[in-house]
């Protein structure tokens, strides 16, 4: 999960994307790259996201780059995409086929109308999420100063150091 990455919402660099297309290739590695965070960009970045993995990558290695309405634009639709060459696109569908009767028809059609508006969703999504963030650091700030974080260049969590190396008494608290 290059761009955006879950938990912590740290954003890969070109040159990092490059070398791991390089040594996938190399070592003839399958790679899933996860694109579910691609358009949850924080305010205060330039706005560019690195090129997928895959761009970078000799044409027959066999990476995949995987997104999803889910994170972006509802949460409950649980339609998504694959971007991979086509060997590989046509060995998933075969499979696919033999593993389900298919992708529910109402979520397919909700999703044809939703992408669309795609752009608009995601630039109202986005804002939604960072006005969320800006709540969640202030009430952080005032409540549990001594609680450290960075302020993730995307994405939808905020990844926070305790103040004490272990966690038990917190999962205690959080179990009550």
């Amino acid at each position: 999960m290059p761009t955006y990455q879950n938990p912590t919402g740290i954003l890969m660099s070109e040159r990092r994307r490059r070398a791991v297309a390089l040594l996938a290739a190399k070592h003839q590695v399958p790679l899933v790259e996860d694109h579910s965070y691609v358009a949850l960009a924080e305010t205060g970045t330039d706005g560019r996201v690195p090129a997928p993995i895959a761009s970078y990558a000799a044409p027959d290695a066999e990476i995949l780059t995987v997104g999803s309405l889910g994170k972006s634009v509802w949460g409950g639709l649980r339609i998504g995409w694959i971007r991979a060459p086509e060997p590989v696109i046509d060995r998933l569908a075969r499979r696919k086929t033999l593993a389900d009767l298919g992708s529910s028809l109402l979520d397919q059609a909700v999703a044809a109308r939703l992408v669309r508006r795609y752009p608009e969703l995601l630039k109202v999504r986005s804002r939604d999420l960072r006005d969320r963030l800006d709540l969640l650091e202030r009430l952080l700030r005032k409540r549990l100063p001594a609680w450290r974080w960075r302020r993730p260049d995307g994405g939808a969590a905020l990844w926070i150091e305790l103040p004490r190396p272990d966690a038990t008494a917190f999962a205690q608290v959080a179990l009550r």
